[in-house]
């Protein structure tokens, strides 16, 4: 390859408009999640988000799925969700809360995905992008 040739290359490659993220799926969830609080997400501290079929979460309620996020402002792409869901997540300060054993711990700041804040829970559908942003203002003691 000539060096006015390698040079042609390297400009159309810098030229070339970055790539789209892929449209959701009719039946995907992607989760968008920032926290805002005093701690620092890592594989540790993560996120807990979990999806509901009911927007009143206590400890009794029981979630139909759920992941991780370990870097702030991660998005988890949740499948096949064929019904509107209720979006809940933990931060977990402690480092010490797997997410699945029980409720979480009391205190751990948590939140509900709302379209206005201190408004009802909102339903998440499939096929639409969820972007909510929490701190320790809601520390999770139900």
């Amino acid at each position: 390859m000539t060096v006015i040739t390698a040079a042609a290359v390297a400009l159309l490659l810098q030229a070339a408009p970055p790539a789209k993220a892929p449209a959701p799926a009719a039946t995907d969830l992607p989760v968008t999640v920032t926290y805002k609080g005093k701690g620092t997400i890592d594989a540790t501290h993560r996120v807990i988000v979990w999806l509901f079929a009911e927007g009143n979460i206590t400890s009794a309620s029981r979630p139909l799925d759920h992941q991780y996020v370990t870097k702030n402002g991660d998005t988890v792409t949740f499948k096949g969700v064929s019904a509107p869901v209720y979006v809940f997540a933990v931060y977990d300060s402690s480092g010490a809360y797997d997410g699945v054993s029980g409720p979480p711990p009391g205190g751990l700041p948590s939140a509900t995905y709302r379209q206005t804040p201190k408004g009802p829970p909102t339903a998440a559908k499939a096929g639409a992008a969820v972007k909510f942003a929490f701190d320790d203002s809601e520390p999770w003691n139900k």
